[in-house]
């Protein structure tokens, strides 16, 4: 008696991962509240249909799904607050997946605030600064305000020594060691900048090699983002 033989066959399927060639975020650093984009290049070998998943903030949960993003390659985001962020994207094929990464990613705030000063300071003389304060963003920025925390070395005449005009320090007429004069800008306009300028007196024992330091802090309260910008700039004396 001869025994039978069974043969099957079985197809197997062979897929090869789909491959990430480019994952970029620009403008890099980008502004928050102001729109960014997110570029890729994907491909298969196999030729078949990809969809990719971005997260934004690689918080584990995806935030945009992109169907066929070999051809779709781009996504808009804005980030609501300023910060590092980290963002994931996954790219599958149906079959096998692979995932890639973008760290620190850099979202600064919209404000910029630029302070300069026409130094060196001379004592009994003065310290011209001026702080500009602009809104890069496509819409208003709310309660803006300016800051400026006075040197040890300079007296601030706070309806004297400025333009415009701050707001006192403790109701006296100058601002001392510490004392804080502020702005109220309020509403900067998409593209708006204001411009502060302090002509502060050095006060006459100041010595030759002091360095003054004026710290500015620049805050800004919206339904949106919250943001507190700290500069400083520093001047020696040379008498």
């Amino acid at each position: 008696m001869i025994a039978a033989k069974l043969m099957s066959t079985v197809s197997v399927t062979v897929s090869t991962p789909p491959i990430i060639s480019e994952f970029t975020m620009l403008p890099s650093p980008a502004y928050a509240i102001v729109a960014t984009t997110f570029y890729w290049q994907v491909s298969d070998a196999d030729g078949d249909t990809l969809t990719c998943e971005l997260d934004i903030d690689a918080d584990g949960t995806n935030d945009y799904t992109i169907d066929d993003c070999a051809n779709m390659a781009s996504q808009g985001h804005t980030y609501a607050t300023s910060g590092n962020y980290t963002a994931r994207l996954t790219v599958s094929d149906g079959i096998s997946e692979v995932q890639t990464t973008l760290s620190s990613l850099e979202i600064v705030s919209p404000l910029l605030v630029d302070v300069s000063v026409n130094g060196p300071a001379v004592a009994g003389g003065r310290v011209p600064y001026t702080i500009t304060v602009s809104n890069v963003s496509a819409q208003p920025m709310d309660d803006v305000s300016v800051v400026y925390t006075v040197p040890a070395e300079l007296s601030f005449g706070y309806a004297s020594d400025a333009e415009p005009n701050a707001a006192g320090c403790g109701g006296v007429t100058a601002c001392a060691n510490g004392e804080e004069a502020k702005w109220a800008l309020d509403t900067l306009a998409a593209g708006e900048s204001r411009t502060i300028t302090i002509n502060a007196p050095v006060l006459q024992g100041v010595l030759a090699g002091n360095l003054i330091t004026a710290p500015v802090r620049v805050t800004a309260d919206d339904d949106e983002v919250i943001d507190i910008i700290n500069v400083s700039k520093t001047t020696a004396v040379e008498n």
